[in-house]
């Protein structure tokens, strides 16, 4: 019962955790990912 009880008082920090780590981390990473396999994609359909 204790996070539902708790809930309220600690979202707030637990989504600006969530959101900065998102925007500062996992973002620049997939878009990294993402942008060298379509770089690859492409290669492969102009040599084909």
């Amino acid at each position: 019962m204790a996070p539902f009880e708790t809930f309220f008082y600690v979202w707030p920090r637990n989504f600006f955790i969530a959101f900065w780590v998102e925007v500062l981390i996992a973002q620049p990473i997939a878009r990294m990912a993402m942008k060298k396999l379509h770089e690859s994609q492409s290669k492969k359909l102009a040599n084909a």
